[in-house]
Protein backbone atom coordinates (compact mmCIF):
# COMPACT_ATOMS: atom_id res chain seq x y z
CA UNK A 1 0.00 0.00 0.00
CA UNK A 2 0.88 3.43 -0.80
CA UNK A 3 1.48 6.27 2.09
CA UNK A 4 -1.62 8.03 0.79
CA UNK A 5 -4.12 4.76 0.70
CA UNK A 6 -2.93 4.17 4.61
CA UNK A 7 -3.45 7.74 5.42
CA UNK A 8 -7.00 7.51 3.89
CA UNK A 9 -7.80 4.54 5.57
CA UNK A 10 -6.37 5.76 8.57
CA UNK A 11 -8.86 8.84 8.66
CA UNK A 12 -11.69 6.66 7.13
CA UNK A 13 -11.65 4.56 10.35
CA UNK A 14 -11.26 7.78 12.51
CA UNK A 15 -14.27 9.22 11.07
CA UNK A 16 -16.21 6.01 11.09
CA UNK A 17 -15.41 5.33 14.90
CA UNK A 18 -16.15 9.01 16.51
CA UNK A 19 -19.80 8.41 14.29
CA UNK A 20 -20.05 5.19 16.09
CA UNK A 21 -19.22 6.92 19.65
CA UNK A 22 -21.57 9.77 18.93
CA UNK A 23 -24.03 7.46 18.39
CA UNK A 24 -23.70 5.06 20.82
CA UNK A 25 -23.47 7.99 23.72
CA UNK A 26 -26.86 9.47 22.45
CA UNK A 27 -28.40 5.97 22.52
CA UNK A 28 -27.46 5.15 25.50
CA UNK A 29 -28.98 7.11 28.15
CA UNK A 30 -29.50 6.37 32.07
CA UNK A 31 -32.79 5.90 33.11
CA UNK A 32 -33.93 8.16 35.72
CA UNK A 33 -35.00 7.57 39.04
CA UNK A 34 -37.06 7.80 41.83
CA UNK A 35 -35.74 7.25 45.69
CA UNK A 36 -38.84 5.18 46.34
CA UNK A 37 -39.37 3.04 43.48
CA UNK A 38 -36.27 1.69 44.21
CA UNK A 39 -36.21 -2.27 44.94
CA UNK A 40 -33.99 -4.89 45.28
CA UNK A 41 -34.32 -5.39 41.59
CA UNK A 42 -32.71 -2.80 41.54
CA UNK A 43 -29.37 -3.77 42.58
CA UNK A 44 -26.17 -3.31 40.87
CA UNK A 45 -28.52 -1.33 37.88
CA UNK A 46 -27.15 2.37 37.04
CA UNK A 47 -29.56 5.14 37.84
CA UNK A 48 -29.73 8.94 37.79
CA UNK A 49 -31.49 10.37 41.05
CA UNK A 50 -31.77 14.34 41.64
CA UNK A 51 -32.42 15.34 44.78
CA UNK A 52 -31.76 17.44 48.03
CA UNK A 53 -28.59 17.13 49.83
CA UNK A 54 -30.11 16.98 53.76
CA UNK A 55 -26.48 15.70 55.44
CA UNK A 56 -23.00 15.36 54.42
CA UNK A 57 -20.66 12.78 56.53
CA UNK A 58 -17.06 13.65 55.83
CA UNK A 59 -14.64 9.66 56.76
CA UNK A 60 -11.31 9.08 56.27
CA UNK A 61 -11.47 7.44 52.41
CA UNK A 62 -15.58 8.15 52.14
CA UNK A 63 -18.05 10.70 52.00
CA UNK A 64 -21.61 9.78 53.04
CA UNK A 65 -24.67 12.49 51.60
CA UNK A 66 -27.95 11.97 52.51
CA UNK A 67 -30.23 13.27 49.60
CA UNK A 68 -34.43 13.21 49.80
CA UNK A 69 -36.92 13.06 47.45
CA UNK A 70 -39.99 12.24 49.33
CA UNK A 71 -38.06 9.94 51.05
CA UNK A 72 -34.41 9.85 51.87
CA UNK A 73 -31.44 7.76 50.36
CA UNK A 74 -27.37 7.49 50.76
CA UNK A 75 -24.96 8.20 48.59
CA UNK A 76 -21.66 6.74 48.87
CA UNK A 77 -18.68 8.56 47.22
CA UNK A 78 -15.63 7.48 47.17
CA UNK A 79 -14.29 11.45 46.50
CA UNK A 80 -13.37 12.90 50.05
CA UNK A 81 -13.00 16.67 48.64
CA UNK A 82 -16.59 16.90 47.83
CA UNK A 83 -18.33 20.41 48.13
CA UNK A 84 -21.39 19.56 49.18
CA UNK A 85 -23.62 20.70 51.88
CA UNK A 86 -27.15 20.22 53.31
CA UNK A 87 -29.65 22.39 50.86
CA UNK A 88 -27.96 21.98 47.50
CA UNK A 89 -30.15 20.47 45.15
CA UNK A 90 -27.80 17.57 42.92
CA UNK A 91 -27.99 14.91 41.00
CA UNK A 92 -26.59 11.64 41.04
CA UNK A 93 -25.71 8.75 38.75
CA UNK A 94 -24.19 5.41 40.38
CA UNK A 95 -24.95 2.08 41.23
CA UNK A 96 -27.75 1.02 43.32
CA UNK A 97 -26.53 -1.32 46.33
CA UNK A 98 -27.54 -2.38 49.40
CA UNK A 99 -26.07 -2.20 52.70
CA UNK A 100 -27.63 -3.15 56.31
CA UNK A 101 -30.52 -3.83 54.86
CA UNK A 102 -30.92 -0.50 53.26
CA UNK A 103 -30.49 1.08 49.63
CA UNK A 104 -27.44 2.76 48.92
CA UNK A 105 -26.51 4.59 45.60
CA UNK A 106 -22.88 4.31 44.92
CA UNK A 107 -22.57 7.60 43.21
CA UNK A 108 -19.92 7.27 40.21
CA UNK A 109 -20.47 10.99 39.53
CA UNK A 110 -22.83 13.80 41.12
CA UNK A 111 -23.16 17.63 39.64
CA UNK A 112 -24.86 20.44 41.08
CA UNK A 113 -28.18 21.91 39.80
Amino acid sequence: MEEKDLLRAAVVGAIIGLVSLFLLSTLSTIPSASINELTLNDLEKTVKIDGIVTNVLAKESITIVEIAQHNKMQLVVFDTDIKLQAGDQIQAIGTVEEYNGNLELIADQITKK
